[in-house]
C-alpha cells in the first residue's frame, strides 16, 4: 500500500454506510464519503458502480447510516461488520461489500463440527498450546 493511500485511510470525513437489495436478492453493504450520498447510490447499476453490481438493478435501499466525521479505517470497519452481519441473516452468497466482495472465501470461517477442517484446526490449535507450554516450562 502506498503511502498516499495509508494517509487517506487516515484522514477524517464525514462518511455514510448503506445497504442495496437489488433485484434478484441479492445485497450490498457500502461505504460513501460524499456529502450527497444517493449520487453514489444511484451509480449502482452503472459503470461507475462497484464492479459487482454493474449488471444490477436496485430494488431499495436497505439501510443508510450517517457514520459521522471519522476516518476511512474506521468506516471501512464498520462496513465490514454490516456486510458479517447481513451473511449471516441473509446468506454468505448473496451478500457483498466490506473488505471482501468476492464469493470465493468468507468473512468467518464455518467448518462443520466433524469435518476434515475442523479436526485439523482443533488438532492444529492444541499442538500449538503445547508448544507454547513447553517454552514457558523450559525458558
Amino acid at each position: 500500500m502506498s503511502q498516499r493511500s495509508r494517509d487517506s485511510r487516515k484522514t477524517i470525513r464525514p462518511w455514510t454506510l448503506y445497504v442495496l437489495r437489488f433485484t434478484d436478492n441479492t445485497y450490498y453493504v457500502g461505504i460513501t464519503s460524499r456529502r450527497d450520498f444517493m449520487v453514489r447510490i444511484n451509480q449502482h447499476g452503472t459503470l461507475d458502480g462497484a464492479r459487482v453490481n454493474r449488471t444490477k438493478t436496485t430494488a431499495e435501499i436497505m439501510e443508510i447510516h450517517p457514520l459521522g466525521r471519522i476516518t476511512r479505517f474506521a468506516a471501512e470497519n464498520i462496513e465490514n461488520d454490516m456486510t458479517i452481519e447481513y451473511r449471516k441473516r441473509y446468506g454468505r452468497g448473496r451478500v457483498r461489500g466490506g473488505y471482501n466482495i468476492s464469493l470465493v472465501s468468507s468473512l468467518v470461517p464455518n467448518y462443520t463440527p466433524g469435518s476434515l477442517q475442523a479436526v485439523l484446526l482443533i488438532a492444529g490449535c492444541l499442538l500449538l498450546a503445547v508448544v507454547l507450554f513447553a517454552v514457558i516450562l523450559y525458558v
